[in-house]
């Protein structure tokens, strides 16, 4: 939903068309999946928890929605700057899947980015759930795949201890 993180990563995407486009693709028949990054150095917290909002408001209950954290790949222009900041907080290769948070941005630290993931995630998911009819018990199920994927990227390598993951996780929630 941040029109400068688009400017800045020179996607060439309006914003605005996005849910036209969802709609017309899902009415076609055509099956579809939208790829949202969080944790871009120029989000802010409240920019990321505004995720779930324009998902919803932009098509997203017509396909499915994956939520992925920023990851530098190296080799990449966006790595050289995220490493000329002092912002790559990881160069453990099992964490560079688009799950595990490698990187600290806007002044928040990975355990962060990798929270608010889960928040993310979660919060899409669940509103999916809620708004096709589905009842609360059904989609509270839908919180446990994204839980399981923060708590265990974020213990990956003892990077962060249990009450460090489990406090980060509880002030999203």
């Amino acid at each position: 939903p941040n029109k400068l993180t688009h400017r800045t990563l020179g996607k060439g995407i309006n914003l605005d068309h996005v849910g036209t486009a969802a709609r017309l693709v899902a009415g076609s028949g055509m099956q579809f999946t939208k790829f949202l990054i969080i944790g871009h150095s120029d989000e802010s917290r409240e920019e990321i928890l505004a995720y779930p909002d324009f998902a919803l408001s932009h098509g997203t209950n017509l396909q499915k929605t994956k939520v992925f954290v920023m990851t530098p790949y190296p080799g990449t222009e966006l790595a050289e700057e995220y490493v000329e900041k002092g912002s790559v907080t990881s160069f453990d290769w099992d964490l560079y899947n688009n799950f595990g948070a490698v990187v600290e941005a806007h002044g928040m630290s990975s355990l962060e980015l990798q929270s608010l993931l889960f928040a993310v995630s979660a919060g899409i998911a669940v509103s999916v759930r809620l708004g096709k009819g589905h009842t609360l018990t059904g989609a509270e199920v839908r919180l446990l795949e994204p839980l399981f994927v923060a708590v265990r990227m974020a213990r990956m390598g003892d990077r962060f201890s249990r009450h460090e993951v489990a406090t980060a996780l509880m002030d999203v929630l």
